[in-house]
């Protein structure tokens, strides 16, 4: 498995900052449009809000798809 890892703290964090923390997009508002255009998916399932945020307990992992060659593991 050669998916990037990212790990984050178990708190609630916006997916806007997850992907351009993590390099998959270059600005907040370039990862904004991705997620209103439909192109991000976490955990398989289509996150169209621009304000989306999550949080994941320790150990839990979520598997974020951006665009269509884009994946990045998170882990807390």
């Amino acid at each position: 498995e050669d998916l990037k890892r990212w790990d984050i703290k178990p708190e609630n964090i916006y997916l806007v900052h997850v992907i351009t923390r993590a390099k998959l997009a270059r600005s907040n508002s370039e990862a904004r449009k991705l997620i209103e255009a439909g192109a991000v998916l976490l955990d398989g399932e289509k996150i169209t809000d621009s304000n989306y945020e999550f949080s994941l307990k320790e150990g839990e992992e979520k598997i974020l798809k951006v665009g269509k060659r884009r994946f990045l593991k998170i882990r807390a």
